[in-house]
């Protein structure tokens, strides 16, 4: 069981009969003002979350009923999915949830079985909408609605065993097929994460999965159940790259992946990166790897636990084994773990008699807590779904798992019993895909397997018999399978066969299909070689995320073998190669390196042309002469470019805010302070790290300019003691015990000057008139054209960032006080902190207030120090700093 650094937790007690809406209810009255969902650009609190659900709810009551059909939605993740979700509960239905990104004939057929005609979405998605639906349809466009308060029904108009939802998976018959859910099913799983977890309402929950999967509907159950905040990351759009900082900046502290994403963005990680609120990583959907859990050791913190989890759609968590950095293995298999209650797992043989320890056989679930069966489809349900033939009101059902159990009790999970796969934590039954291959006209017969690629990460591949006179190419069959299915089941590679291999018996032998090569281009289309510098840097990194050499101008990413998770690393790496921030969104819907490059140009070309715009408005704010030596200052800059800050005008936007840039060790903050070291001072010969926590930041400017010399000062012992520790004893560095909250703290120093002066985030703790005074202090320090990189954070034009950064500075001091007073709660540190002077004169200090306090005391290029993270994002200094 997980234990939460700070004891609030309240169990959530076995009442499973009532209904979802209930236990969130629940949440509302205790939790009115916290916030329920965060998204990057909107947040929405318990209260008005219930309120506009509630509309939802009323809409859907006046309309009258809807049968006994669920009610569709198409959206993507975010607020008005959620409202959406709970406001058909709240009126007594139940939903089937579906993906904007499946192909419109996937999602055709998936709402033709259903027998759903409602229909719920969002003006983004409401001409798909009406795509998809039937002339008899009703379509509901949620962000219509009015958005005024409104009363619940009188009534609760669902309990334990109403349904909830039907969610679609891919089917063994080649059709897909629903799994049917209901109140019960789903408080239940919810109770016992709750309790083994012991979530509450300071947790933030982050969403990754589709709300279609049974993890992405757990992430937002766990969270609005528990009075939690749900916190999701649109992952198409922003890429794995940007993932880890995401998750520091958001103070994530449960985190649910597949490994397989997980892996993509831990193995980037630097030595620097940890995330200091993670207290649960859930990896689930696939097996764990020994080499999953030394990623998980390596970037969490020492209580940080791994939860491994085994579940399926019908039968959501039956196994959990709870990971911690000491626990020992033998071997390279990371068990799924034990018993979850009320949930018993039996192995048995063909002949369905149970096996006995360490021998291998099919995991069989018993338990009351499980999906009702499949919808319209009586013959599949009672397949898998059957009763105990020992007795009593419990089910069995039949994962198709094959499993063993050790010994101890713990379960290795061994894989599919039939051909069922797993890609990327997602069900895929290759008999659908074959179902649909086979229709195409130049294809006899079809057989698609899963095989691991050079990285052994599994792939699926496809083996065609092509019919008679004809001559299927890749580059056709992908296409034909992109229209009709969802990006993960269409293979990467396709092998055209003259004859299948066969068992003895007459049927396909699937051990004896050759290996695909994944790494050769399938793409079909003449080679044409990359031109221009931009070009030849988009078929360099698809050669190297893709693993297919020879990468022509004309080849699409998909034909390729690309997917969305190579598409993240792609635009990644891009925007490392280009140092420019580049649009994440489109790149991922472009299909060749031309049509990619002349993207990136013509944003590029937009980029460069505001910043002239604002170079000329600049300069005819200014005097002749202060123009003519602004200009001449550009012609000696680096390829006589000049990047603009748009701080100033516009205020710290969220995004760079979101980095959190005070935190030491972030990956960004090395970056940053790295390149504009080496713009502004190339040979530091002094620097001063003030407020140096544990001296990451000195630490990362001793090692990469070894000719420096560098000072750590810090008020507090026990930060000095971290410092000490890590530095091991270096003969380039200084260590300094003072209270800068004094005026006598600078005479430590003993009139050394200093080349450089990084601040730390403690110094930022003072109020308004000794962070000038200190200023003022740092600026005695510096040499002529020395640079005073302020990492502070400043006050932002975008709602909320004030009261989300003092939360972090509240947890910051908790974290501090508790190495000497480990009783002190954090609500003590908070009142003591908010009725103090600094916050009163409120730390996230005006842009333009701490610009002016900065030329008063006689620094230049003001515009500089305050925007250290946009100045380097965007190419680092925009002039030679003049002597002082």
């Amino acid at each position: 069981m997980v234990t939460h650094p700070l004891e609030s937790f309240v169990e959530f007690r076995k009442d499973v009969e009532q209904s979802i809406p209930t236990r969130f209810q629940q949440q509302v009255n205790l939790f009115p003002d916290h916030v329920a969902i965060h998204t990057r650009n909107e947040q929405i609190t318990y209260q008005e979350l219930d309120a506009l659900s509630n509309g939802i709810a009323q809409v859907l009551l006046e309309k009258g009923d809807a049968g006994e059909v669920p009610i569709a939605l198409l959206f993507e993740p975010g607020i008005p999915m959620v409202s959406a979700i709970l406001g058909v509960l709240k009126a007594g239905r139940f939903f089937l949830p579906m993906d904007p990104t499946s192909p419109a004939a996937r999602n055709t057929a998936v709402l033709e079985d259903s027998l759903s005609t409602w229909l719920l979405t969002d003006a983004k998605n409401y001409s798909a909408a009406c795509e998809l639906a039937s002339g008899d349809s009703q379509i509901i466009n949620v962000e219509d609605l009015e958005k005024g308060f409104a009363e619940a029904p009188a009534r609760s108009l669902a309990n334990g065993e109403s349904l909830a939802c039907v969610l679609y998976t891919s089917g063994s018959t080649g059709v897909p097929k629903g799994v049917i859910h209901n109140h019960r099913n789903f408080l239940h799983s919810i109770r016992e994460h709750t309790n083994s977890l012991r979530l509450d309402s300071r947790d933030r929950i982050s969403l990754l999965a589709f709300y279609g999967h049974i993890a992405g509907m757990t992430s937002i159950w766990r969270a609005l159940l528990n009075g939690a905040t749900l916190c999701i990351f649109n992952l198409r759009a922003e890429g794995w790259g940007e993932l880890p900082r995401w998750m520091i900046a958001e103070g994530i502290t449960i985190h649910q992946s597949v490994p397989t994403l997980f892996r993509q963005w831990a193995q980037a990680l630097n030595e620097s990166h940890r995330f200091p609120k993670l207290r649960v990583l859930h990896l689930g959907g696939e097996p764990v790897t020994i080499h999953d859990v030394a990623l998980y050791r390596k970037h969490t913190k020492s209580d940080c636990i791994l939860v491994h989890n085994l579940g399926s759609t019908e039968v959501p968590t039956f196994r959990q084994y709870f990971i911690t950095k000491e626990t020992p293995f033998v071997g390279n298999v990371v068990p799924v773990g034990y018993s979850v209650e009320d949930k018993e797992v039996r192995l048995v043989d063909e002949a369905g008699r149970e096996v006995e320890y360490n021998e291998v056989g099919e995991m069989l679930v018993k338990s009351r807590y499980m999906a009702l069966g499949y919808w319209k489809n009586p013959t599949a349900t009672s397949a898998a779904f059957f009763p105990d033939p020992r007795g009593g009101d419990a089910r069995l059902f039949r994962t198709g798992d094959l499993g063993m159990m050790n010994s101890d009790g713990s379960l290795q999970h061994l894989g599919r019993k039939d051909r069922q796969v797993k890609i990327n934590g997602i069900r895929i039954e290759p008999a659908e895909i074959e179902s649909v291959l086979a229709r195409h006209p130049s294809v006899r017969q079809a057989v698609v397997a899963a095989h691991a690629d050079a990285h052994d990460e599994k792939q699926l591949a496809a083996y065609v018999l092509a019919a008679p006179d004809q001559k299927p190419t890749s580059a056709a069959l992908r296409e034909y399978l992109r229209a009709l299915l969802p990006a993960h089941m269409v293979p990467t590679a396709f092998v055209v066969l003259d004859q299948l291999p066969l068992t003895t018996t007459g049927k396909v032998d699937y051990s004896a299909l050759p290996a695909p090569d994944f790494n050769i281009r399938q793409s079909g289309v003449p080679f044409v070689a990359p031109r221009t510098d931009i070009e030849k840097t988009i078929a360099r990194i698809w050669e190297e995320v893709l693993g297919v050499p020879g990468v022509g101008l004309e080849d699409r990413f998909l034909d390729l073998g690309g997917n969305s998770l190579k598409a993240m690393q792609v635009v990644t790496r891009l925007q490392n190669a280009l140092e420019y921030v580049l649009p994440l969104e489109p790149l991922f819907n472009i299909a060749t390196v031309t049509l990619q490059a002349a993207a990136i140009e013509e944003h590029l070309a937009a980029v460069a042309s505001q910043d002239e715009s604002d170079l000329l408005a600049e300069l005819e704010s200014m005097s002749e002469e202060e123009a003519v030596r602004c200009l001449a200052a550009l012609d000696q800059s680096p390829e006589g470019k000049r990047h603009t800050s748009h701080w100033q005008t516009e205020g710290v936007s969220k995004a760079y805010l979101d980095v959190r840039s005070a935190i030491p060790g972030s990956e960004l903050e090395v970056e940053v302070m790295l390149k504009l070291i080496s713009t502004w001072c190339p040979s530091p010969k002094a620097v001063l790290d003030l407020g140096c926590g544990d001296g990451f930041l000195g630490r990362m400017i001793l090692k990469h300019f070894p000719g420096c010399h560098v000072s750590f000062v810090d008020f507090s012992e026990p930060m000095l003691a971290a410092a000490r520790d890590k530095l091991n004893g270096s003969e380039h560095a200084t260590i300094i015990q003072a209270d800068y909250t004094t005026l006598q703290w600078i005479s430590h120093l003993r009139d050394e000057s200093f080349d450089i002066v990084v601040s730390g985030l403690s110094i930022h703790h003072q109020t308004d008139v000794r962070k000038k005074q200190l200023y003022g202090e740092i600026h005695q320090l510096l040499t002529a054209g020395g640079v005073f990189f302020n990492l502070e954070q400043v006050a932002s034009a975008t709602d909320n960032i004030a009261a989300v950064y003092h939360d972090y500075l509240i947890d910051h001091l908790h974290a501090f006080h508790c190495q000497s007073e480990p009783a002190g709660s954090r609500d003590e540190i908070a009142s003591g902190f908010y009725a103090s002077p600094a916050r009163r004169e409120n730390i996230l200090a005006p842009v333009e207030t701490q610009c002016a306090w900065l030329q008063e005391l006689g620094f230049r290029d003001v515009d500089c120090f305050f925007k250290v993270f946009e100045h380097a994002l965007f190419g680092g200094r925009k002039a030679p700093l003049p002597p002082c």
